[in-house]
């Protein structure tokens, strides 16, 4: 408001000036007339450069303070790829890649004494899982593995024998569900090993042999 208002003064000054100037040209002489306008129009070009200029200054630091407290809008790119989930890593290793002595010994079992190689399509009580457990734990007996195997070993053993993917988390839901056909004979810190009991020896023979 107040720096419309000197605006206002310092125009109207020069206009005023101006007249004054068409005025005095009349009656007083030439060089009184130029010596008052030159006054005049110092005047209008202080109160300018000393009244107006600051405030607009003041203005604009007053402006970038307020600025200051807001961060500048995110590349909408930027902030899609931070939001994109990383592809997670799990610690579930595939069948391939699991080492496992016991498998290679059932392995060198099977060849020798030309057993029969479980099949995908196995099933033991409607179940495929539970053929492939039986089968796997069958074989561990006659490689004479007394320890017993683990769900690891089981799941190798199935890879390479027939191909087939069973996870060892899976197959240990099967042991759990199926206690009266399996048992636990040793445990090495958390990994436990299993072999069949009587019920399951008679399962496997009915059906493997």
């Amino acid at each position: 408001m107040l720096k419309e208002q000197l605006l206002g003064l310092a125009i109207k000054a020069i206009s005023r000036a101006h007249e004054t100037k068409e005025n005095l040209k009349k009656n007083l002489n030439s060089d009184a007339v130029q010596a008052y306008v030159k006054t005049v129009k110092d005047v209008a070009v202080w109160v300018i450069e000393n009244r107006l200029k600051p405030e607009a200054e003041s203005k604009e630091t007053n402006s970038n303070s307020d600025l200051k407290g807001f961060s500048s809008p995110s590349n909408p790119n930027t902030t899609s790829m931070v939001r994109e989930k990383k592809p997670r890593k799990t610690s579930i290793r595939p069948a391939k890649e699991i080492a496992s002595v016991p498998a290679e010994l059932i392995l060198s079992s099977l060849k020798k004494n030309k057993a029969r190689v479980v099949k995908k399509n196995d099933e033991c009580n409607g179940k495929k899982s539970l053929a492939y457990l039986i089968w796997a734990l069958g074989h561990a007996d006659r490689a004479k593995i007394k320890d017993g195997i683990s769900v690891h070993d089981v799941s190798a053993l199935l890879y390479r024998a027939g191909k087939i993917e069973l996870y060892p988390i899976n197959i240990s839901r099967v042991v759990h569900s199926n206690q009266a056909l399996v048992r636990q004979v040793g445990q090495d810190k958390r990994t436990k090993t299993y072999l069949l009991t009587e019920l399951g020896e008679k399962t496997f023979k009915e059906k493997f042999l």
